[in-house]
């Protein structure tokens, strides 16, 4: 089957890359290597391409040809985060200390919730002999290797009930946590989906759709929860939030409005302190304002959620 497949692919990279994979995972790594040579025969120029064979080159112990490739991806795109991690691995191998840890922090400025990669940076420090600064990244590492764990239970559970709101809202604030917000916004909606007036939902959502700048979507849902939910004190966030985007987008009547009825639902809010006394600020009523000065975070600024 495998031979049909390279027969009827010459011309088309990906099929080919596949195969690769396969022969990589089953440790045929020259048979692997043949494959993506031939890939890279037909897209040359891939990063990806080169990534992968540089990778290959790399496990088999052939640094200076693993070297030149994923040179080659790197100057292809040197924005990608997983070659640049590879690359930190191929430099650990060739004990260049300062140049991996420079091209792991890269990967991590690029994926600062890689969990594989905090590994790599940790593991590379304790080699080079900075077992302190390795804790940390240790630490983080195993946070984020705990989070992917209970992803994955979640998602059995939700295999089995797909409907379940708790295992639906777990998982949208794993995902938010881990920087991925729009699978977070799948998972919320489908809560909505089995009960769109779930005021939690309501409250996370709109205010992660505003922190995504889609301001038209995330008031209907304040709108929704705050007509639903009236006098439920945890509608104040759905005020707050309804707040900031009347102010920013210049509607102050209604901006004050909404965050004077979230501090009558919860006074301890210092956000709302702060945006109600910048508000009052910028429309001139200096008085009002100062009876907040005490309250301000960021004077002059607005704070969102």
């Amino acid at each position: 089957i495998r031979d049909d497949l390279v027969t009827g692919v010459q011309t088309c990279a990906l099929p080919i890359c596949t195969l690769a994979l396969f022969y990589a995972k089953q440790a045929q790594y020259d048979q692997a290597t043949s494959a993506l040579q031939r890939a890279l025969s037909i897209a040359p120029q891939s990063p990806q391409l080169n990534r992968q064979l540089g990778s290959l080159l790399m496990q088999q112990g052939l640094y200076a040809a693993a070297d030149d490739t994923l040179s080659k991806a790197w100057g292809l795109d040197s924005t990608d985060a997983e070659t640049a991690r590879i690359m930190g691995q191929l430099s650990v191998r060739m004990d260049r200390p300062q140049r991996a840890l420079e091209l792991f922090q890269r990967a991590l400025n690029a994926r600062p919730m890689h969990a594989e990669t905090h590994y790599n940076m940790a593991t590379a420090l304790v080699q080079f002999g900075r077992r302190d600064e390795a804790q940390t990244y240790m630490r983080r590492f195993e946070e984020l290797a705990q989070r992917s764990a209970e992803i994955a239970q979640l998602r059995r559970s939700l295999d089995e009930a797909p409907d379940d709101i708790a295992v639906l809202l777990a998982l949208a604030g794993h995902y938010a946590a881990l920087e991925q917000p729009h699978r977070a916004r799948d998972h919320y909606r489908a809560v909505l989906l089995v009960d769109s007036l779930h005021l939690e939902t309501l409250v996370r959502l709109s205010s992660l759709l505003l922190r995504q700048g889609e301001r038209t979507e995330s008031l209907a849902l304040c709108q929704r929860g705050i007509d639903a939910h009236a006098e439920d004190p945890r509608t104040c966030a759905l005020h707050f939030t309804a707040g900031y985007i009347h102010y920013v987008e210049k509607r102050y009547p209604e901006a004050e409005a909404a965050f004077l009825r979230s501090l009558a639902l919860d006074a301890q809010q210092a956000e709302a302190w702060n945006n109600l006394g910048n508000l009052q600020q910028q429309r001139g009523d200096v008085a009002r304002s100062e009876e907040h000065t005490s309250e301000l975070q960021s004077p002059d600024h607005l704070v969102c959620r």
